[in-house]
């Protein structure tokens, strides 16, 4: 069976197995039978059924993908409803799971556009290119160099780190102002929220010029260390090594190459843990403000983020 059949045999037997559950609700005349337990103990028989029919019936070396999308099939719903409860009001009663034909039509269109998604554009399937392998080597052995400066990394990263809190909450508190400008908030709170914003604003440019002042003394002595050792290994080389390679060659590369390969690495390490703890902090204030424009946002980005890649990629 191809992978579109057993896609499609995965929904209808959701939906089959759907419909016996709505079925035995109006029966039982218990619309929230169980709660909200009640429906991840469903979604997990659903898994387990299609897992065992799965891996019963699929040849062994194309089970990977169906597993995948049943698992996300028979969860989506589970978490859809744990949503819905976290957003009522602690007053509010469950009602069980929503009865609507509409909601399985969702439920599989959103879990084939995901898997679709992962599948084509995201999954490697596990498989690393030898020349991925060579660069992942190359640079753990460029981060042992920087053992002596262990502090001041820890140092310029926790300032990094208080200086992406403060760039999160600069938008919340311009809104804040924007608002009280607007007249929707009382004027005798525009002292306390535009003070508010000149501290944020202080604290991100006094982290931010922590951070790059300590970074930037980090990789002047990784340099500095590099070109020792380098130097000193052309020291130990033979007459006949500088015959065949120009030593006025090898002074400018060991100048540029060495600056060039310690900025690449303190970028690209400052990047990638100023992205990782800003994506959370933006995930937990916008949460915080409204979860179903979160969703939305959360659904778009991969979407923007493929049809730039693949733009930039047609575009070179």
């Amino acid at each position: 069976m191809g992978v579109i059949t057993w896609a499609l045999c995965i929904i209808f037997l959701d939906a089959l197995l759907s419909s016996a559950q709505w079925a035995g609700l109006l029966l039982l005349k218990c619309s929230s039978c169980g709660g909200l337990a009640g429906v991840w103990a469903f979604g997990l028989v659903k898994w387990v059924f299609l897992h065992v029919l799965i891996s019963a019936l699929a040849d062994r070396k194309h089970r990977a993908l169906p597993h995948r999308f049943a698992a996300l099939l028979c969860f989506i719903a589970p978490v859809f409803e744990t949503g819905r409860v976290l957003t009522e009001s602690p007053s509010e009663q469950y009602r069980g799971p929503s009865l609507d034909p509409i909601m399985l039509l969702l439920g599989a269109a959103s879990s084939s556009l995901a898997c679709l998604i992962w599948e084509k554009w995201l999954s490697r399937d596990g498989q690393m290119k030898k020349e991925n392998l060579d660069t992942k080597r190359l640079l753990m052995r460029v981060l042992t160099y920087f053992k002596p400066d262990t502090v001041h990394l820890i140092t310029a990263f926790g300032f990094l780190i208080m200086g992406v809190i403060c760039d999160t909450y600069i938008p919340l508190y311009q809104g804040n102002v924007i608002d009280i400008l607007s007249g929707q908030q009382l004027q005798s709170g525009f002292d306390y929220a535009v003070g508010h914003l000149v501290l944020i604003y202080s604290g991100s440019a006094l982290f931010s010029g922590m951070r790059g002042g300590i970074f930037m003394v980090a990789l002047a002595r990784l340099n500095k260390r590099l070109k020792h050792l380098l130097f000193h290994n052309l020291l130990k080389q033979e007459v006949h090594f500088f015959e065949l390679n120009n030593p006025g060659r090898l002074s400018s590369r060991l100048h540029s190459d060495v600056d060039r390969m310690g900025r690449t690495v303190a970028l690209n390490a400052n990047a990638a843990v100023r992205s990782t703890a800003k994506t959370f902090l933006m995930l937990r204030v916008m949460l915080g403000l409204s979860w179903e424009l979160t969703l939305l946002t959360c659904i778009e980005m991969p979407l923007l983020a493929i049809i730039q890649s693949k733009y930039i990629s047609l575009s070179k």
